[in-house]
């Protein structure tokens, strides 16, 4: 079972592959863990439910109401084990709702133009969602694109001469079409061979070679001429070839990184493009098996499980670039355009990169790791047996398990009251007595204390507010209000009884 990123305009979308393939996810034998599968912002536990995290979620956190699913795409499409494929969202913080899409089934990729979706099923097959002014999939005008056929890929970028967007799509007899973005005008491009994958405006060879597409970014090397075949000089035996649109770089049958295009200086508005027209080959790392182009980073992924980065934010980045190495035993990497997620052999899950909107699932907003830093666990949540809709996932901190304060507590029984000008929750358990005040417990979130009928419950890790939301600790008000919770720690999962 493989997830699945979306590909944005100008990235690299996949390789030839049969069946469901991801599209950085070339991950050795996982070892056995509670996850399955996971993307850059999302994962997969083994009991097929699924998790996302970033943004409001600063935590893996469960997607009510999804079960079975064995793939996941973006724009809130997931593929269950029928090979049904379903469309969801979130409708409130802990509520979600979830469609069945009749007109897809057994998804391979999705490719967002911008303009629309569009789909690719594992057969070839190509449908277009198109987008609503407010950029909504509008999932009523579904429609197959008719005259393609047998597709594994797509890609785009967009052209020199006239700016506008041009799509390529890969068939898998390796030969190349090119489309504007309405689909209007589809026609075979001009190889110099079969075409094994494509990227932005490259498409690398089944010979091993590279040929570059006239685009308005990245390909001042290109003739202009759409007519004529332009090769990446020196480049050959190459494996495997990814793009960011700005930046590029490619693996070749030896294990060696070679780079060209862009490195970066300055921010903002002072960022300067330094071009680099010539691939230059980097002698700093070797048996390499993949790259990953993440914000100023280069990533190199080696066949012995190490991660290595070096920056581009330089001038030129040169042969003798040096190579820090930032994790081993690593056996599967997603990446995101300003992150990786890894995952060692023990199972462990590892974020690096940009964090500010919570895109490593660490409970925090540090707005960059610069060494890798371990995952928050997803963590079920069951009262009875039953599973609860938390509005965030479980955060553990110093072994101890804190959830939103309403997630579960009305449940068991408290009348939960918040007060926003002192920032207390105050939580009353209904024993139906008159004096069920000595069953309070209140949490005063601006001292970091929490008492139970008046007394002070000592605690290793205060209560604390992430993201506008206040979290409780988990064992200590539910065992004051009388349940019993067990940690099971090979499911990740927290069992309460009453």
């Amino acid at each position: 079972m493989i997830m699945k990123r979306k590909a944005v305009a100008g990235l690299i979308l996949g390789t030839v592959l049969a069946g469901c393939t991801g599209m950085t996810a070339l991950a050795e034998s996982a070892p056995p863990s509670t996850i399955a599968d996971f993307a850059a912002e999302s994962l997969i536990k083994s009991d097929g439910t699924y998790w996302i995290w970033g943004g409001n979620h600063p935590v893996p956190t469960q997607v009510p109401g999804l079960s079975d699913v064995i793939a996941s795409f973006d724009d809130g499409i997931v593929m269950k084990k029928d090979l049904s494929v379903w469309h969801w969202t979130f409708t409130n913080t802990a509520v979600a709702t979830s469609a069945v899409i009749p007109k897809l089934r057994e998804l391979s990729a999705v490719f967002d133009t911008g303009h629309e979706l569009l789909a690719l099923e594992q057969d070839g097959d190509v449908y277009a969602i198109p987008r609503t002014d407010e950029g909504q999939l509008d999932w009523e005008a579904i429609a197959p694109v008719d005259n393609l056929r047998n597709v594994v890929a797509v890609t785009s970028y967009y052209s020199n001469s006239d700016g506008n967007q041009v799509l390529l799509f890969l068939k898998n007899d390796g030969t190349l079409w090119s489309s504007d973005r309405d689909l209007e005008s589809i026609s075979a491009v001009k190889t110099a061979g079969k075409v094994k994958s494509a990227a932005g405006n490259y498409a690398l060879l089944a010979d091993g070679t590279v040929q570059v597409f006239p685009a308005s970014e990245n390909a001042s090397w290109a003739s202009s001429d759409p007519a004529a075949v332009t090769l990446m000089q020196p480049l050959k035996d190459i494996q495997l070839i990814r793009t960011d649109g700005y930046s590029n770089a490619a693996v070749d049958k030896r294990g060696r990184v070679w780079f060209w295009g862009d490195t970066r200086t300055g921010f903002s508005d002072g960022t300067v493009l330094h071009e680099q027209k010539t691939p230059v080959l980097l002698n700093g790392v070797g048996h390499v098996k993949e790259v990953f182009l993440v914000e100023r980073s280069l990533i190199a992924w080696t066949e012995n499980g190490e991660i290595y980065e070096t920056s581009i934010d330089r001038e030129s980045l040169p042969a003798d670039a040096k190579f820090r190495l930032l994790a081993e035993n690593i056996v599967k990497v997603e990446a995101g355009s300003r992150h990786i997620i890894m995952q060692r052999n023990n199972g462990a899950m590892l974020g690096w990169g940009i964090n500010k909107l919570a895109e490593q699932g660490t409970g925090g907003y540090d707005y960059m790791h610069d060494a890798p830093i371990a995952m928050q666990p997803p963590v079920t949540v069951q009262l009875n047996g039953q599973t609860v809709a938390l509005s965030n996932g479980v955060i553990i901190r110093n072994a101890q398990a804190f959830i939103p304060m309403r997630s579960i507590f009305e449940q068991l029984g408290a009348k939960v009251t918040w007060d926003a000008n002192i920032k207390t929750v105050t939580m009353k358990r209904q024993t139906g007595a008159a004096d069920d005040a000595a069953a309070t417990i209140a949490v005063d979130f601006n001292k970091g204390t929490t008492t139970v009928g008046g007394k002070t419950a000592q605690l290793e890790t205060e209560p604390f507010i992430l993201s506008d939301t206040a979290y409780v600790p988990l064992r200590v008000i539910s065992e004051s209000l009388g349940a019993h919770v067990e940690w099971i720690k090979e499911d990740n999962r927290i069992a309460i009884t009453k």
